[in-house]
């Protein structure tokens, strides 16, 4: 059996990538030996309940506490140089430890992001790590000790741009594969990331409430002030509208700060993170979506709103167009956001014409058809190397 191991730093986020790494893991659960190389603690209970799969399934790596400890005290002394984050070096010395260890398995399979494997290698990408310029979302680049600081964290993670095109180089949507080929010089192939439509059916449009909901991490780059702000302005000109937002809580102030606003409009809900079912059902009974965070590198959040039945409104900038494609449905502002909002909601016509343009999620983004898509790449590339 081909000894696999599977390369994702945090597989306790939450987030996008790590809804990837599960399903790469039961795509290929089956038909191959798995190890997950993590610098995070692995427990049953955790994966059984947010990822439905056992630890049966595959054998785990975890980075022990030294390395832990060394970076607690790089990081003290960067950040307090002015250095405003610390992820790149983390990741750095994480990622010199995954690279070497994972010489002893027959694949190498990175689903958060750029590493120097040996082939055959995976990459997923889904925003890269050590890009020398600013990417849209990135901290700024310029500056002595920011680049020295990038070049040191390069550095300790053996990290050379050349080697890269000896991996298969995947990316979660066509605009994150663009910026990567500009600034890396190769340009991944797209595999959209699986999007989870299990109980996204919803209600009848005109049994869905006049509303909104915003699927997103509650933390200053997800712009959820700018949700309030807009849905401030929409009642201001008339329009009773509300907002629930949903989502875990990743930057505590900033989470203090929505939790303070909305407490004074009646008209907001911070949810925080809700239960599935939960979650299904409140999208499945609300006629709108919202996603305010610009240069998103794709977006699951806006292809579950989709997926549930909701007309989402998103940014213009970013892979989440690739989603949602209808120009109607795009803003470059929070006042052009709310002008287009207005449009719709005012008019029953337009409502069912956007909704009968938006994409089948199922058939698109679906989980199957990510997984089978996985299970071709790794058959491909054991073949290409002559290690099946």
């Amino acid at each position: 059996m081909v000894q696999i191991c599977i390369i994702h730093p945090d597989i306790k986020a939450k987030g996008g990538a790590e809804f990837v790494f599960t399903n790469v893991l039961q795509a290929l659960t089956e038909e191959h030996s798995l190890t997950v190389i993590t610098e995070r603690d692995v427990d049953a209970d955790f994966f059984r309940d947010y990822y439905g799969i056992t630890l049966n399934d595959f054998e785990v790596i975890q980075i022990k506490g030294g390395l832990k400890l060394f970076t607690e005290i790089f990081r003290r002394r960067i950040t307090s140089d002015r250095i405003p984050d610390f992820n790149m070096f983390k990741k750095a010395l994480f990622d010199r430890y995954a690279s070497n260890r994972g010489q002893d398995f027959d694949l190498r399979f990175s689903t958060y992001n750029e590493y120097v494997l040996a082939p055959p290698s995976i990459l997923y990408i889904h925003h890269p790590n050590y890009y020398p310029g600013t990417f849209p979302d990135s901290p700024e680049r310029d500056g002595f000790k920011r680049r020295l600081y990038d070049d040191f964290s390069r550095w300790v993670a053996g990290f050379d741009f050349d080697e890269l095109a000896d991996s298969r180089l995947l990316a979660n949507s066509e605009w994150t594969a663009e910026r990567f080929a500009d600034h890396y010089g190769h340009r991944p192939e797209v595999l959209y990331p699986p999007v989870d439509t299990t109980g996204l059916d919803g209600l009848p449009w005109d049994d869905r409430e006049d509303g909104f909901v915003a699927i997103t991490r509650i933390s200053p780059d997800k712009r959820v002030l700018d949700g309030i702000e807009i849905l401030d302005e929409l009642r201001e000109r008339g329009h009773d509208l509300h907002l629930h937002v949903v989502g875990s809580i990743t930057h505590e102030k900033y989470y203090e700060e929505v939790q303070a606003i909305a407490a004074e409009r009646p008209y907001v809900t911070v949810e925080g993170e809700l239960p599935r079912e939960e979650l299904t059902d409140l999208v499945g009974c609300h006629k709108y979506g919202l996603h305010t965070k610009p240069a998103e590198h794709f977006g699951i959040a806006v292809a579950e709103l989709v997926a549930g039945g909701t007309v989402p409104f998103v940014p213009e900038e970013g892979g989440q167009r690739e989603i949602v494609s209808v120009d109607d449905l795009s803003w470059k502002s929070t006042a052009e956001a709310v002008d287009a909002i207005e449009a719709v909601v005012t008019d029953p016509y337009r409502q069912a014409d956007l909704r009968a343009r938006l994409p089948d999620v199922e058939e698109r983004f679906g989980c199957d058809r990510f997984r089978d898509a996985i299970r071709d790449i790794v058959a491909e590339e054991l073949e290409r190397t002559g290690e099946q």
